[in-house]
């Protein structure tokens, strides 16, 4: 995971789902307007684990979507690239 470099505003949705969430550690994605928290845990560890997991699984089938990622860590919602 890669911040981005020129980030553009973060959607009022992904505020919303992350604040929903319950973890401190979300990984969120917009595919076709609509947030969805992917990846989450309490723990930093626990969430590393489960994002190479979701890697390996899941983020091939995104390859040809239009969607853009974002990570919190509980304080700051960051727009990131895989």
């Amino acid at each position: 995971m890669k911040p981005v470099k020129k980030p553009i505003l973060v959607p009022s949705g992904v505020v919303k789902a992350a604040a929903s969430a319950g973890y401190p550690f979300v990984l969120l994605l917009i595919l076709d307007g609509i947030p969805y928290a992917e990846v989450f845990a309490k723990s930093r560890k626990v969430f590393d684990a489960n994002l190479a997991d979701w890697k390996r699984n899941t983020l091939p089938s995104l390859a040809r979507s239009n969607v853009r990622f974002f990570f919190t860590d509980g304080k700051t919602i960051t727009e990131v690239t895989f």
